[in-house]
């Protein structure tokens, strides 16, 4: 088990929790976070853009996980998660530094990748943010958002190309 305790007391106090069973299509359900930290070997993560003109991206968050007993494999039943080591399972990392609690990042699972590293079971998690949830999501142009909030009689955007020689 990795020490939550920090020798440094200038160092915040990591936490890794994730949502076992919730739904996320479920708005009344609750999410109980269960404490993983003891497991985490090590993460990463980012989030925003490089610079001030580059294109927002989703906050990733890769972090390998100590699965020697088999506990965050999917197809182990015998973990004591099962049958809830599954995709989009909600999970966020909490820093707590001079008594103040920040979140660091807020997530769900993509994937569950099992592998082994030097003798022992890791789980290399994907962790995506909610941006990322949106990337499928096709969104209406100003001007077509701005009619349609008219809430006209009709509507029949045009919607050929630039280079279109015919209306579709």
């Amino acid at each position: 088990a990795v020490s939550t305790t920090n020798p440094n007391p200038y160092w915040p106090i990591m936490n890794h929790e994730m949502g076992f069973g919730s739904d996320p299509n479920d708005a009344a359900s609750a999410i109980v976070y269960t404490d993983v930290t003891d497991y985490v070997n090590r993460f990463s993560t980012q989030r925003g853009r490089d610079y001030e003109l580059g294109r927002t991206e989703a906050g990733e968050l890769e972090a390998a996980l100590d699965n020697s007993d088999g506990r965050f494999s999917p197809v182990n039943t015998a973990s004591p998660y099962s049958p809830n080591v599954k995709v989009i399972t909600p999970y966020r990392v909490r820093a707590t530094w001079n008594g103040q609690e920040y979140r660091v990042f807020t997530g769900y699972v993509e994937r569950w990748p099992q592998k082994w590293e030097r003798h022992r079971g890791t789980s290399r998690l994907q962790v995506v943010d909610g941006l990322a949830t949106l990337a499928g999501t096709r969104l209406q142009g100003a001007l077509a958002a701005e009619i349609l909030a008219d809430d006209p009689w009709a509507y029949w955007p045009l919607a050929d190309g630039r280079l279109s020689e015919q209306a579709a």
